[in-house]
């Protein structure tokens, strides 16, 4: 009886432990392309170059929205001196001014980043098609807790950041997929679990524009 209980565990275990890597390579991959993205793009902070990537999509006219979650210190970057640190252009900085590039200043981890994303979606019922900018290694787990986030009516794109020209692709760490394996069963979790911090100023927000 023992026996079979460990068999049906084992079996279990490597079940699930094929389908998360399956899951996690797939995730790896871009849904869409540069050109035909979504009207509202999200970048998560971590690495300049994914905001930078998506202020050049802005600069395009490739999207007409970009949320930008994480805007802080702890990623190298305020609201104060975001302008002049990405050297905007008068276009860009208008959009700033206007709202349609949002800096948003509450997230310091991939789970805060989709919980403050799905908070500001809240707030904005009219989108219900996003696309996710972040690093190839960094997509599986951003995507799932973003996927696992926002509201039911939102589809999650995920748009890699493109490798420098001449560059090769980075090797993801073994660091990389045991983070996916946590993000995937933290967010099973109600999202409330994920980061009370964040959950709490985000009702605070939507309760002072009489959202939520």
């Amino acid at each position: 009886m023992l026996k079979n209980i460990l068999i049906a565990i084992f079996v279990l275990i490597l079940f699930f432990s094929m389908f998360i890597t399956f899951d996690y390579f797939e995730r790896m991959q871009s849904t869409v392309s540069a050109g035909s993205l979504p009207k509202t793009a999200v970048a998560v902070t971590g690495q300049f170059d994914r905001v930078q990537y998506g202020l050049q999509l802005m600069a395009d006219g490739a999207i007409d929205e970009l949320f930008i979650s994480g805007v802080n210190k702890g990623a190298g970057m305020t609201s104060a001196t975001f302008a002049d640190q990405f050297h905007l252009s008068p276009q860009l900085r208008a959009d700033e001014q206007a709202g349609r590039i949002v800096l948003a200043p509450d997230a310091n981890t991939t789970l805060e980043n989709a919980v403050e994303t799905a908070c500001w979606l809240e707030a904005n019922s009219d989108i219900d098609r996003i696309a996710l900018i972040t690093s190839d290694c960094h997509m599986p787990r951003a995507s799932l807790a973003m996927a696992r986030a926002v509201p039911w009516r939102v589809t999650v794109e995920r748009l890699d950041v493109p490798h420098p020209a001449g560059g090769d692709a980075r090797s993801c760490s073994i660091t990389d997929f045991v983070k996916f394996a946590a993000t995937w069963a933290i967010t099973l979790l109600p999202d409330r679990f994920w980061s009370r911090d964040v959950i709490q100023t985000c009702l605070m927000v939507n309760d002072s524009n009489g959202t939520g």
